[in-house]
């Protein structure tokens, strides 16, 4: 392929090369109308001419793709015969290839480092998408803590385009290819943790676990022959890394991990492990450096009388206990009280003796200080009232002005307890709206592309304001949960042909506010091509816009057929009807190539 470089391609601006393969030139270029460098790969043209519009397809669904660890595409174009697409340009165009240089990597900053490789995979994995071509130089580096996925989803076309070695084909592939893709074997997710496994292995150990004179031999090696210890190639390995390393690279895709998460799971306890063991050893040096100290010497006094001197241990003196004091208020009670009665006595004699009362005959036993009291005191105020009278109290004056009310039966029932505040309850179910007459759905051609649009109003089965009432600017069909009877809804459609390849289904919608997302299920004519939580934002911004968003899902065209289909989605959550976890659905486009 020649240089295309110092011309346009599109709107971009050819610079300069700065990568190249057998069946691509990726070069720099210059994006003027967003002022931006940007990388453009493009294809030989010598690629078999059906490629194209596969390669097409295969674009759009990668470029729905949004993870901080996968290059993003921007934009796809052909100009006179060359088919290209662009990426994010990465300064310097570092690659983990680059990084490695035959050396291993400290065990702890390789596995943090292949950490978020695996979730760019578990989310493109998710999403319908497979690598197949997970290698060093595919990992873009724009720092050394940050990886980037590149080509995703292209090395899977060219697969299924061409042999499994064309003419030039680099040996690299070879030896971080999975061992079914040797063969006629299914692949899957599993083919692209067989790649990383190999990528971390050499990581780890400064060695790519197979290697040979040839493509033929480095397969070979891949189907039949078992993968050199880790610890054998690198003795300074923890022990913990070992299974790790050999469960991803297993023959059989049965016995290696099976999903992304479960091996990031897998490596997030070999860390733990590793820094236990780390912390452990470091306590046990110390503990060991301060046994083998030295005793400390006693300071000698310094000659100098200015210098500053250690003074010497000494031990607190002794006191000698010190004498209870007694309490004042103690003392006061003991002296000041048989005082005070002596003082009262005088004083009472000496008042005798002034009134001359000394010598008299006392006064009766009823009587203090000479006033007798008698036998039986009358109570002031006459006699005391009865308790059992039989004539009534005089009124009061205040009272008498009133007349006497007497006490009748109520004739009025007693008012009951005012209820507990009740709790609240969900929204009660409107009742169901007749279904809407059936729209047909949009069809749009593009080459050999056919896309099918379907509003919220060509499902049936969910729930819909009424009179067109919109949500967030726009109108929806929404599910709740199953204990209602608008938790699922349903399209069909008719097909005149068998679509071929791989098929998309893009749907723009939202998830409920609550925190947990919602779990559906989404199946083509029976087929379920999706079981989790809903990948589509939450609804808990206050926006007038809302929180509308697309994503894609990508799954096999031969589930569709000719004739009448049907595409159905479930709320697989408990719920009442207006409560979370709800999903709303704004259209939803079919996207398939015609065989």
């Amino acid at each position: 392929m020649k240089d295309i470089s110092n011309t346009y391609l599109g709107q971009y601006y050819i610079t300069e090369v700065v990568g190249r393969g057998s069946t691509s030139t990726v070069y720099k270029a210059f994006q003027s109308s967003l002022n931006r460098y940007v990388a453009v790969k493009v294809l030989a043209n010598n690629v078999d001419p059906q490629f194209a519009v596969r390669f097409k397809r295969e674009a759009y669904a990668v470029a729905q793709l949004q993870h901080p660890n996968i290059l993003p595409i921007y934009d796809y174009g052909e100009q006179e015969g060359l088919r290209y697409f662009v990426m994010q340009y990465i300064e310097g165009n570092t690659t983990l290839d680059r990084l490695l240089g035959g050396r291993p990597m400290e065990p702890l900053a390789a596995l943090r480092l292949i950490l978020p490789l695996l979730s760019a995979l578990s989310y493109a994995h998710a999403h319908g998408v497979v690598h197949r071509d997970i290698k060093p130089a595919n990992i873009m580096l724009p720092r050394r803590d940050w990886p980037m996925l590149a080509d995703f989803g292209i090395a899977k076309l060219l697969d299924d385009s061409q042999q499994l070695t064309p003419p030039g084909q680099s040996l690299g592939t070879a030896i971080y290819m999975a061992p079914e893709r040797a063969t006629s074997r299914a692949v899957d997710v599993r083919t692209d943790l067989y790649s990383i496994g190999v990528v971390l292995y050499e990581m780890l150990t400064g060695h790519v676990p197979f290697d040979g004179v040839g493509p033929v031999d480095v397969l070979r090696k891949h189907l039949n022959t078992p993968p050199p210890p880790p610890r054998s190639l690198n003795p300074n390995l923890p022990a913990v890394l070992e299974p790790v390393l050999l469960r991803s690279l297993e023959k059989n895709p049965i016995d290696r991990y099976q999903t992304a998460d479960e091996m990031s799971q897998a490596i997030e306890r070999a860390i733990g492990q590793i820094e236990r063991q780390n912390a452990q050893r470091q306590l046990q040096q110390m503990l060991q450096e301060r046994v083998a100290e030295p005793p400390v010497a006693k300071q000698k006094v310094p000659a100098d009388p200015y210098q500053t001197r250690v003074l010497p241990e000494f031990e607190t003196p002794r006191l000698p206990p010190v004498p209870k004091r007694a309490s004042p208020v103690a003392g006061w009670l003991r002296w000041g009280v048989p005082v005070l009665l002596l003082l009262v006595v005088g004083a009472f004699m000496i008042a005798r003796v002034a009134r001359g009362d000394v010598g008299e005959p006392g006064p009766s036993a009823t009587s203090v200080a000479g006033a007798a009291i008698p036998p039986t005191a009358a109570i002031a105020g006459g006699a005391p009232t009865s308790i059992a009278t039989d004539a009534p109290p005089e009124p009061s004056p205040a009272s008498a002005s009133q007349p006497t009310t007497q006490l009748q039966p109520a004739t009025v029932p007693p008012q009951p307890t005012a209820a507990p505040t009740a709790l609240p309850q969900p929204t009660a179910a409107p009742v169901a709206p007749p279904p809407p007459a059936q729209s047909t759905p949009q069809i749009v051609r593009q080459d050999q592309i056919t896309i099918i649009r379907f509003e919220d109003s060509d499902w049936q089965g969910g729930y819909r304001r009424a009179a067109g009432r919109t949500y967030g600017g726009r109108t929806a069909t929404w599910i709740y949960g199953t204990s209602t009877e608008y938790n699922i809804m349903q399209t069909g459609f008719d097909l005149a042909d068998q679509p071929a390849d791989i098929a998309t289904l893009t749907i723009e919608g939202m998830d409920s506010e609550d925190r947990l997302k919602t779990p559906i299920s989404i199946l083509v004519n029976g087929v379920e091509i999706f079981n989790g939580p809903n990948p589509l934002p939450d609804d808990d911004h206050p926006l007038e816009t809302g929180t509308w968003a697309s994503f894609v899902w990508s799954f096999d065209a031969q589930l569709l057929h000719p004739g009448h289909n049907d595409i159905q989605i479930k709320n697989l959550a408990p719920g009442a009807f207006s409560l979370p976890p709800f999903f709303m659905l704004d259209y939803a486009d079919l996207a398939y190539t015609s065989s």
